[in-house]
């Protein structure tokens, strides 16, 4: 259980990455704002590229059943070779007891030499108050009270700052985008040393990479305005494996800035470790799987499905809940271009 995982480890040496570092330098000449920076421009996210190496990330390694404790999933994560930990604190709209979960994760993670990647699970929350003003005006606190305390913190290596939005109804996705947008000026305003990014795409597929449409072309002119790109994707074997390069080619339609996949890894349509790591290999994408270990109270088997194992094959969990490897090869794959250390 303890040895290395292979398919997620070698990861780290899978990614040619030949950049010129530059460091990420934040000015700003407004009194108001003395630590206000501006987008990232390609380079500087090509710096944070080469700092931080390949993300291997797992979302939500919450612990089995509550048999140990989440500091000791974090660790058994991070003895598996993922880097980095994307969650949703707690606290909702409380930005102190928000800022108390970052924390506390983050001192985790930290201590086991990983990263973290918050998600603001708020947004949605007040996206859906009725007062939309006073909604608006107590989001904006939250948010840069939050970007405050944590400016200068490397152990947050991204912010996810909504998780997939809106994408189809028309009103909706508008008040939504032109929401994020207000949400990024905020962060940087504050003097965000962290990427900005927003969970935006998420019709992930071959068909929804390659269909553009008015919402599309809304959506995209908000992901446009990111340090980093992140996308979702459950999906990898989708036309014959294209799903991964037909993304690619989608997003750096807008520019060449760093990938990062936050959501993958689905057994059940063939979107394995083995399948989906190879292509995130070949495109140097970063990543964060889905699962850790059964017994997720929302998804062991599908969406909100969970049958202590009575279905195969096991949706996207990496261990079984007393922490044998649920499938062998998930550790075992090599094939992976591993030549560049």
């Amino acid at each position: 259980m303890r040895q290395r995982l292979q398919t997620l480890a070698v990861m780290a040496f899978a990614f040619v990455i030949s950049l010129t570092a530059q460091d990420v330098v934040l000015t700003s000449t407004s009194a108001a704002y003395p630590h206000q920076r501006g987008q990232w421009s390609e380079a500087q996210g090509e710096a944070w590229q080469k700092k931080y190496g390949p993300i291997i990330g797992v979302n939500c390694p919450y612990p089995p059943c509550g048999a140990i404790s989440q500091e000791q999933s974090i660790a058994l994560a991070a003895s598996l070779g993922y880097n980095s930990v994307r969650w949703w604190p707690g606290g909702g709209t409380n930005a102190d007891a928000y800022i108390q979960a970052v924390e506390q994760w983050a001192g985790w993670a930290a201590k086991y030499g990983m990263t973290v990647s918050p998600v603001f699970g708020f947004s949605q929350s007040y996206f859906a108050q009725t007062n939309k003003t006073t909604a608006l005006k107590n989001l904006e606190a939250q948010v840069r009270k939050v970007i405050r305390h944590f400016r200068d913190d490397e152990r947050i290596i991204l912010w996810d700052i909504w998780n997939e939005p809106e994408m189809s109804n028309a009103e909706e996705c508008e008040e939504v985008m032109t929401r994020i947008e207000k949400m990024i000026l905020w962060c940087q305003q504050e003097g965000c040393t962290q990427p900005i990014t927003a969970s935006i795409i998420w019709d992930s597929g071959v068909t929804a990479n390659t269909t553009t449409n008015a919402l599309r072309t809304r959506r995209e002119r908000t992901e446009a305005l990111m340090d980093l790109h992140n996308y979702h994707s459950y999906s990898a074997q989708d036309g014959f494996n294209q799903d991964t390069p037909t993304m690619v080619a989608r997003i750096h339609k807008m520019d060449q800035r760093p990938i990062v996949c936050t959501e993958c890894m689905t057994r059940p349509n063939g979107s394995t470790y083995s399948r989906t790591l190879y292509d995130f290999a070949r495109y140097h994408i970063n990543f964060y799987t889905w699962g850790l270990y059964a017994c997720d109270a929302n998804w062991e088997v599908k969406w909100s499905r969970s049958t202590f194992y009575n279905w195969e094959p096991m949706f996207h969990n990496l261990l079984y809940s007393d922490g044998d490897m649920y499938d062998a090869r998930d550790r075992k794959s090599t094939r992976l271009n591993s030549s560049h250390t």
